[in-house]
């Protein structure tokens, strides 16, 4: 093959009678980092883009919404078989492969000659090798993949009760949803200053209990201090004020620096970075995976504050559809779950119910439909408190799960220390 393996894969796209399903199977045998060629990556960022958008992808479609109409003519007029998509696919992974495989001898050459132990090296290299095979073909026979499905109902048949997901550290919110499940899209929506960054850092510190995996934090609106203090006034059971201010007792500030070891034995990351768009994100985390392995969850808070890049004039709910179908691409991706803070908008506030339903989530779009699971959290006392009333210490706030694929819809009923950031079940 004598044309470039990567632009045939764009092309193939682009010719085919089918466009839709051979990028979705481009989409699931590539990796971050498969693609190098310019061309190619800026022709599926527009593919990738129409596709979001749902504005067709086929090469006449494309033509009409982009402006690169060299690009687009020159990769259809490549000598393309979109039937042969499979073999374009295995090119480039090939090639892929012998680029990191070539960077990984270069830097196992010169960690040897700087004193390395061979027996980490050849780790290294050996782990290369395992994700080329990995990557080989992610299509199953019926026969093996119900294999696998009988083995969890076994082993959950042997076990039962059994923690499936990933736990919250909620055990009624678990029971109900059956904990976070790998490759799914959790949305927790409210409105402002109701709880949603505290709950998120408890379900954080939850999920950090219950796995090794490392834990992924995006902050586009808190700075890591800013969390790192609601953090341990969460572990500590110290007040956030205390903690801020320096107007705590010995016996605090020691359940402080306790509460500093526990978490600093977490395997949780963070990233406080405000401008992100979704690609940045999706970027940061396949690195991340690259270098540290298999990822535990990710986090974002919150949904309405990442980047679209998009021109002010563009429509507000397509760009949040785009945002919510990329971390929707990401879970499945990652093969973990994805947990993301959405905002709801004013309406909830026009009704003598004020509990939120799904038609309140903020520029929704797709929102509820690529979610797999929505939650809401709502207090009495946000509306009911007097201007001049002194705000509760501890109030109760209701967890409703509103939309499920895996498990119960309904209530829970959560008591939030605000002094503390910390949410609990209530018991009564």
């Amino acid at each position: 093959m004598t044309e470039n393996p990567e632009q045939l894969l764009a092309a193939s796209v682009l010719m085919s009678s089918d466009p839709e399903d051979i990028y979705l199977q481009i989409q699931s045998g590539l990796k971050h980092g498969d693609l190098v060629d310019d061309q190619a990556i800026k022709a599926f960022k527009i593919i990738k883009h129409n596709f979001d958008l749902s504005l067709g992808i086929d090469g006449v479609s494309i033509l009409q919404t982009t402006k690169d109409v060299d690009l687009i003519n020159h990769l259809t007029d490549l000598p393309v078989n979109p039937k042969r998509v499979s073999d374009y696919l295995k090119s480039v992974k090939k090639q892929a492969f012998a680029r990191r495989l070539e960077q990984g001898i270069n830097v196992a050459k010169s960690a040897l000659e700087n004193g390395a132990d061979s027996k980490s090296v050849m780790q290294n290299l050996n782990q290369i090798m395992a994700t080329y095979n990995e990557s080989e073909s992610s299509i199953k026979s019926l026969h093996t993949a119900l294999d696998s499905t009988l083995s969890q109902i076994q082993d959950r048949f042997n076990n039962p009760g059994k923690q499936i997901g990933l736990s919250t550290g909620f055990k009624t919110i678990d029971k109900m949803i059956l904990g976070l499940q790998p490759g799914e899209l959790t949305i927790i929506a409210a409105r402002p200053s109701v709880g949603k960054t505290a709950l998120a850092l408890n379900m954080l510190r939850g999920a950090s209990k219950s796995t090794d995996l490392p834990i992924l934090l995006f902050s586009l609106e808190m700075s890591d201090d800013s969390l790192n203090l609601r953090l341990l006034a969460s572990v500590s059971n110290v007040d956030l004020w205390k903690i801020k201010t320096g107007h705590m007792t010995k016996d605090e500030l020691k359940n402080v620096l306790v509460a500093r070891d526990i978490l600093a034995k977490r395997n949780i990351y963070l990233d406080d970075e405000s401008l992100q768009s979704i690609d940045d994100i999706q970027a940061k985390v396949f690195s991340f995976q690259r270098k540290h392995g298999q990822i535990g969850l990710v986090m974002v808070d919150y949904l309405g504050l990442i980047d679209t890049k998009e021109n002010k004039n563009s429509n507000r709910v397509n760009e949040v559809s785009k945002i919510s179908r990329g971390l929707k691409v990401m879970a499945g991706d990652l093969k973990a779950p994805v947990v993301a803070l959405s905002q709801l908008s004013r309406s909830v506030e026009s009704r003598s119910d004020k509990r939120p339903m799904l038609s309140d989530l903020r520029d929704s779009g797709s929102i509820e439909q690529d979610a797999d699971m929505v939650a809401f959290l709502y207090r009495d006392d946000y509306y009911k408190n007097q201007p001049n009333e002194q705000d509760p210490k501890e109030v109760t706030t209701e967890f409703i799960i509103a939309k499920n694929r895996n498990g119960e819809r309904g209530t829970v009923y959560l008591i939030f220390s605000k002094e503390k950031q910390r949410f609990l079940e209530r018991t009564a």
